[in-house]
């Protein structure tokens, strides 16, 4: 049975996939010079929807030394 936190997650790696990908297809305009809205969005998604996820694991890892 699923719980509802459960189904947030699963939702929150969907939205995760999405960004990865675009990151990917978007690689090189997103590291060159010129800064867009779409740069800027997309470096707010991925540490929304990367980093954090990341910082929260490592976290909880060093909780179990």
């Amino acid at each position: 049975m699923f719980t509802s936190f459960d189904l947030i997650s699963i939702f929150y790696c969907v939205i995760a996939i999405g960004v990865i990908r675009r990151l990917i297809k978007n690689w090189k305009p997103f590291w060159d010079d010129v800064i867009t809205p779409f740069d800027t969005r997309l470096v707010t998604e991925v540490s929304f929807f990367i980093l954090i996820p990341i910082g929260v694991l490592l976290h909880e890892l060093g909780h179990g030394r």
